[in-house]
């Protein structure tokens, strides 16, 4: 038995690897079917299972990782969104308004900041404060609220002096520091929740800084135009090479070497050396501007943009029949392997560790995740009969 087992693994393991390669470049796929209606998509933020994404037209979220969403009408353009927790999301826009949903989505209540101006940025620091921030049109201060969550919710415009250009993204490390990029080749950064405002020497650069990243008070990055991506090091802002022949709208970083950057004509750019290297990643899936980037997992990664585009990038899509129609996956997030399968019934799902030992069995049945917080951080192994055809993969459980 235990040398069948050893000939089983051996056999999975050849399959698993060129399955793998030969299904490399389908790693990012179109999934915007998955969200009903056609809008252009303008910012998203994901917390736990819950997918959040704002649109010219309407806010959409589902609370399955991307498979099923609802969607929301809304009576002004959405430009950011972001979520304090799964629950709680917070969306601004054109006109100075902004919705709030307080039930994940379901419902929303709409409500004037104070201006009649476009709010494009949006930041949730602590489930009781957010901030929210955008186009200055002249004014002497910049257009820059703080929200407050709680038993009276109210926003509180702050004055930041000589703010005269648009902002366009806000990322707060903590409560305390933060910082503002925008129009005008700026960045600018607070220690003292937003009380105060300093504004940082940078490189050269061209027009706009369109988004900004942290990992710690350390370590930083901002993308803008013409493919521009600036490196904070701790003490200084860096221009990295950009092999982006287009504006960069939105950054994302899971560590600090790993992340990626999306903007114009499609471009996806990936690192996995801090940004010393960026390289382009599933080119020509499409030509539509993509305005924003969110990654859970290293292998589970989403981007959307204009066109009604929605990509999710899974590096587990191994199919041995008919991938791109299909669509099948299988990846880990979040203490739990999903099963992305659409419509289909899993005839036959088993889950392997390295020593073949058969931990997980499931028949005729449309489970979609499986619980992995039992099982040991390594390499599993798993196979699969999907409305009678088989699947293999191998997962790394985290």
């Amino acid at each position: 038995m235990k040398n069948f087992k050893i000939t089983f693994l051996i056999i999975i393991f050849i399959q698993i690897n060129y399955l793998v390669s030969a299904n490399d470049s389908l790693a990012w796929q179109k999934i915007g079917k998955n969200i009903p209606g056609f809008d252009n998509f303008t910012d998203m933020y994901l917390s736990g299972k819950t997918i959040a994404i704002s649109g010219m037209l309407g806010i959409y979220v589902s609370d399955d990782i991307g498979t099923n969403f609802r969607a929301s009408t809304t009576s002004n353009i959405k430009y950011a969104i972001s979520l304090a927790d799964s629950n709680t999301i917070l969306c601004v826009g054109s006109n100075g308004m902004a919705a709030f949903s307080s039930d994940a989505g379901i419902n929303w209540e709409e409500k004037k900041i104070g201006t009649d101006k476009r709010f494009k940025a949006i930041a949730f620091p602590s489930t009781t404060t957010a901030y929210a921030a955008g186009e200055s049109m002249g004014d002497t201060n910049g257009y820059f609220y703080k929200y407050t969550y709680n038993s009276n919710p109210h926003w509180n415009k702050i004055n930041i002096k000589n703010m005269v250009v648009t902002i366009e993204s806000i990322y707060f490390i903590n409560d305390s520091c933060g910082y503002i990029c925008g129009n005008g080749n700026f960045i600018w950064h607070t220690t003292d929740g937003a009380k105060s405002w300093i504004k940082d020497d940078i490189p050269e650069i061209n027009k706009c800084l369109y988004d900004i990243f942290f990992i710690n008070e350390n370590i930083g990055w901002a993308v803008g135009s013409g493919g521009d991506i600036l490196h904070w090091n701790g003490s200084e802002w860096k221009k990295q090479i950009s092999p982006a022949n287009a504006d960069l709208h939105s950054v994302f970083f899971l560590t600090d070497q790993t992340g990626w950057a999306v903007g114009g004509n499609g471009i996806i750019l990936n690192t996995t050396d801090g940004g010393k290297n960026w390289n382009r990643q599933a080119s020509g899936l499409t030509t539509s501007c993509l305005n924003a980037v969110f990654a859970i997992h290293k292998d589970l990664v989403f981007a959307c943009g204009n066109n009604h585009e929605l990509l999710c990038y899974k590096l587990y899509t191994c199919n041995t029949e008919n991938t791109s129609k299909e669509n099948i996956s299988v990846y880990f997030a979040n203490d739990a392997i999903h099963l992305d399968i659409g419509s289909y019934i899993v005839r036959n799902f088993n889950l392997y560790d390295i020593f073949g030992r058969n931990l997980v069995n499931l028949a005729n049945s449309n489970q979609t995740f499986i619980d992995t917080r039992k099982y040991a951080s390594g390499l599993y192994l798993w196979s699969a009969n999907i409305e009678g055809k088989n699947y293999f993969g191998k997962i790394l459980i985290e």
